[in-house]
């Protein structure tokens, strides 16, 4: 049985709680949580291994300038969007969201035609179909 405690509101009332159900979901959200850990740190450990990053950026440092100026920009844009008054992040949502399923209408099937053998590669990097 799980402990339980009295709680007393005004003089004639007692609430009665249940400690012992919102303990027993703890140790499964704990175990999720530490394998998800477990795992992220295996995946980077052994992307550091097969990958070798650090040999690939001092060899090709603009590469690395490339990735902090992404995250620099990243991170101000992200800054800048959640100053925004909640009605402007909802509609550049919208927008963000509109612009990406147009790109994927578009990119989906120009990706998969992209891998038939009639398919070509216009001067533009667009696949182009040849009958």
């Amino acid at each position: 049985m799980g402990s339980t405690s009295r709680i007393r509101l005004g003089s004639a009332r007692v609430v009665r709680r249940n400690y012992a159900h919102g303990t027993m979901k703890r140790p499964g959200y704990i175990i999720t949580v530490s394998l998800f850990a477990i795992f992220a740190i295996a995946d980077i450990v052994h992307d550091f291994i097969t990958n070798d990053p650090v040999s690939y950026f001092s060899q090709q440092p603009r590469q690395l300038l490339v990735v902090v100026a992404v995250a620099i920009v990243g991170g101000l844009v992200t800054f800048f969007l959640y100053r925004l008054s909640t009605h402007w992040q909802r509609r550049i949502k919208l927008i963000v969201l509109g612009f990406t399923a147009g790109f994927a209408t578009f990119a989906g099937p120009c990706f998969s035609l992209s891998f038939g053998p009639t398919c070509r590669t216009s001067l533009f990097g667009f696949p182009v179909i040849y009958f």
